[in-house]
């Protein structure tokens, strides 16, 4: 694709010169060449129009073409989906390892009142296991109720 360079106007810069009575000589030899004007104008759309000095027009379609192909380009440039892909992947993969710590944190609790049988009472120890299962279920229960969209999900874990 070319560069453009814009300038304030100074007169010397080129420009197509097409005036009416060209474009009405170039369409009336398409009349009758295709012998209907909706033929030559679509020929017209087609092929472009030369000036008297040679130079093309680029034809509409070339434009409209073009067109599209920048369109494309910003599209690829810019896509969002993209992002947000990424986006969720790192959310879940964050969700997955703060489910796997309240996991681990449970199972590490759950050992140490296993293994420090004489240095509590069973019923203080029961109720000390007993409160890290209830906030290990509060905290899996919070991970549950977060919101289906991601910015939702973002607010709530950053809270």
């Amino acid at each position: 694709m070319g560069s453009f360079r814009y300038s304030e106007w100074d007169g010397s810069q080129e420009l197509f010169d097409l005036d009416t009575d060209e474009i009405m000589s170039q369409l009336g030899r398409l009349v009758s060449q295709y012998g209907d004007l909706s033929q030559a104008l679509r020929a017209l759309q087609r092929n472009g129009i030369r000036n008297n000095q040679g130079r093309q027009l680029p034809s509409l379609d070339k434009l409209l073409e073009q067109l599209r192909q920048m369109k494309r380009e910003q599209l690829d440039k810019y896509n969002l989906s993209s992002i947000m892909d990424e986006i969720r992947q790192k959310l879940d993969e964050i969700l997955k390892t703060e489910r796997q710590g309240i996991q681990r944190k449970l199972d590490e609790a759950k050992k140490k009142a296993e293994s420090a049988s004489g240095e509590l009472s069973p019923e203080v120890q029961q109720r000390l296991l007993q409160s890290i299962e209830e906030r290990a279920a509060q905290n899996q229960e919070r991970l549950d109720q977060l919101p289906p969209d991601i910015g939702g999900q973002i607010r709530e874990l950053t809270d």
